[in-house]
């Protein structure tokens, strides 16, 4: 492989990188991500609301069931048909029974009160979580348009250095390659530099003891602590 080619390659690249990096840290796709989790986080919420909505519905629509059935039986709790008491029991039994309906129906009640709070208070907080929502969608868009302007700039400035890089990749080593465009995917970049002995010429840590010897057999050799491939001058 030609080292030459190698290193022009990558002067060329550097200009492209350099643009990428400036539109992939635009404070204006921070702001549209910023946006889009929240958007994402809250619609969550919604469907978490939805269902709990659904919940409270079915067991009000339970103690529907159970208020009707209580109204069927109140009938046989009335004086009309309670009027031969032929005893002292009858009538405890007949109290008896009066006081388990009205316990029952204040329970019925009582909880049919609270979950209608809780499904007011679920539809106020679902208006609110939707015009957030909204408000927040909005805003992406507004964010979203402002990127694709700023994107299209960046590739028509980067489109003549991609030429004339990509020229030149035909030339470089596959291999050689692969290992550059690994390291540059994950933003170690420069990914070729100098070795200053005994420095490396990227993180500038004394690394002659672990690679000097290597290069004996290799144009270049790894860094081993920051990965960037070194060669001599």
């Amino acid at each position: 492989m030609s080292l030459q080619k190698m290193l022009e390659y990558q002067k060329i690249d550097s200009k492209i990188y350099r643009l990428e990096k400036e539109y992939n840290e635009l404070e204006e796709k921070k702001e549209f991500n910023k946006y889009q989790g929240y958007y994402k986080e809250k619609a969550k919420s919604v469907i978490i609301g939805q269902k709990e909505f659904e919940n409270i519905v079915e067991k009000l629509n339970g103690l529907l069931v159970k208020a009707k059935e209580l109204n069927v039986n109140k009938f046989d709790l009335s004086i009309e048909s309670n009027n031969a008491f032929e005893n002292e029991e009858d009538f405890d039994n007949y109290e008896k029974k009066l006081k388990k309906y009205q316990t029952e129906l204040n329970a019925i009640n009582e909880t049919s009160n609270e979950l209608q709070k809780k499904l007011s208070d679920l539809s106020q907080s679902n208006k609110q979580i939707l015009n957030k929502l909204r408000q927040s969608q909005e805003l992406a868009s507004k964010f979203f348009g402002v990127i694709q302007q700023k994107k299209k700039k960046m590739q028509e400035q980067a489109k003549p250095e991609i030429l004339k890089r990509d020229a030149i990749k035909a030339e470089i080593d596959e291999d050689i390659f692969k290992i550059y465009e690994e390291r540059r995917n994950h933003h170690i970049f420069p990914v070729f530099m100098p070795y200053n002995e005994p420095n490396c010429g990227a993180c500038g840590i004394d690394v002659k003891a672990e690679i000097s010897e290597k290069f004996n057999s290799q144009t270049f050799v790894e860094c081993p602590h920051c990965r960037r491939l070194l060669y001599k001058i």
